[in-house]
């Protein structure tokens, strides 16, 4: 298959999610060099995503790699200008989740969509 048919089903699998999902946010967390040795400078950059929020099947909660209350994210390559990886974090509404892993779904080389395995911080925004 070309890399042509792989980006148009990126195109349906982003406005699928346009549509039947909503609005999130991935921040992504940045250090750079410590003014003092003791206080590094952290820095967070928001990107505007879209995803469909799944809950974990009971019998995929084993209460240590997946907990009760973690969500799966799916999250629309389309039109997203970062890659999700375990250092960032989803902002849904108030609620700031921990991405504990993201899985790509590229054929061809082509990033469709972005499965992330979220678990809230219990912190708010």
């Amino acid at each position: 298959m070309s890399t042509a048919f792989y980006t148009g089903l990126r195109a349906k699998a982003g406005a699928l999610i346009q549509s039947k999902g909503k609005a999130v946010t991935l921040r992504v967390q940045t250090t750079t060099a410590p003014i003092k040795a003791y206080r590094p400078v952290v820095t967070n950059t928001d990107y505007a995503a879209r995803a469909v929020v799944t809950e974990f099947q009971a019998q995929e909660i084993d209460g240590t790699l997946v907990q009760s209350g973690d969500r799966k994210y799916l999250i629309a390559a389309e039109g997203l200008t970062v890659t999700p990886t375990p250092s960032c974090r989803v902002v849904d509404g108030a609620e700031i989740l921990e991405v504990l892993s993201v899985t790509r779904t590229s054929p061809g080389g082509v990033d469709v969509i972005y499965s992330a395995h979220c678990r809230p911080t219990g912190g708010g925004s």
